[in-house]
C-alpha cells in the first residue's frame, strides 16, 4: 500500500530539486541531494506492467507508445 503516493511525492521532490525556479521548495524526502544526481525520471505504473520485466520495455509502452504518434514512435525508441 502507498507505493503511487510514494512515488509521486518523489516526483514532485525530484522536479521541485532540479528546478532553478522554486527556491521555496521544502522536500519532502531527506536525502533531495541525490535526487538531483538524476537526469531523467520515468513513473511507470506497475499495474499496468504485469507482463512485463525489461524497464526500457516499460518505458516503450507506457509513456512513448501513449505519447506519440507512429511516425514519431520510431524516431523515439531509437533515443
Amino acid at each position: 500500500m502507498g507505493k503511487t503516493t510514494f512515488l509521486t511525492e518523489l516526483a514532485l521532490d525530484w522536479c521541485d530539486a532540479v528546478s532553478v525556479h522554486n527556491h521555496d521548495h521544502k522536500p519532502i524526502f531527506s536525502d533531495v541531494d541525490t535526487l538531483t544526481e538524476f537526469q531523467f525520471l520515468f513513473q511507470i505504473s506497475l499495474r499496468d506492467a504485469t507482463d512485463q520485466r525489461e524497464v526500457i520495455e516499460m518505458i516503450k509502452t507506457e509513456i512513448i507508445h501513449m505519447l506519440y504518434t507512429d511516425a514519431k514512435r520510431e524516431e523515439t525508441v531509437k533515443l
